[in-house]
């Protein structure tokens, strides 16, 4: 067969192809989504006790600053690694790395000051599991979008989009959740965004063409 007759044929049998929103647009509105979930998650779960001065405690303020962080950079990196001659800059993608590194070392060093460890903390397996369940489906959506775009980087596309679900999650249950101590928060709010999403970095798919 003629290579000009493969072209014709291979053309005839291709399906429309839709072009995809920029990344900045298609983040904006996942990020609605996922402030969406994170209200119904409020409405489950409740808004903490002491809501009316919650912000007034430095570790709220930090873990608060931190979550944004993975959240919208974490969601972005994910998006832009779909885009031809962005998807090799891995300033984006490093900076969620390194963010969420020192998010957990500050938070750990905060347990190392008030000397306690990590014992008696009986309560964080719940915050781990509300988180999930508010992150669940913005998790999904993104790995989804992710994979509509083909990203040339799977591995990081999925290991970014979960970890930035994750910590929408971890906001959504920082203000249900009254337990101020480090470890706790560590255990249950800090580790589960880590966790999942370096679990997704290992997961195999292929893109959703």
């Amino acid at each position: 067969m003629k290579t000009e007759d493969l072209i014709v044929r291979l053309a005839r049998a291709a399906a429309p192809v839709t072009p995809l929103r920029p990344p900045a647009v298609r983040l904006l509105g996942w990020v609605a989504l996922t402030a969406v979930c994170g209200v119904l998650g409020l409405a489950v779960y409740g808004l903490r006790a002491d809501s009316a001065t919650m912000t007034a405690h430095p570790g709220f303020v930090r873990d608060a600053a931190f979550g944004f962080m993975v959240l919208f950079f974490g969601g972005g990196a994910a998006l832009v690694l779909a885009v031809p001659g962005a998807e090799g800059r891995g300033a984006a993608r490093w900076a969620v790395v390194v963010g969420l590194a020192g998010w957990m070392l500050l938070v750990w060093w905060a347990v190392v000051e008030q000397g306690q460890g990590l014992t008696d903390m009986r309560h964080w397996p719940v915050c781990a599991v509300r988180i999930v369940s508010v992150a669940l489906v913005p998790a999904v959506a993104l790995v989804q979008m992710v994979r509509r775009a083909a990203p040339l980087r799977p591995a990081w596309a999925s290991g970014l989009a979960v970890a930035a679900a994750t910590a929408g999650g971890a906001l959504a249950i920082q203000l249900t959740c009254s337990i101020v101590e480090p470890g706790h928060v560590l255990l249950g709010h800090v580790a589960p965004v880590g966790t999942f999403g370096a679990l997704a970095a290992t997961y195999r798919w292929r893109p959703a063409l």
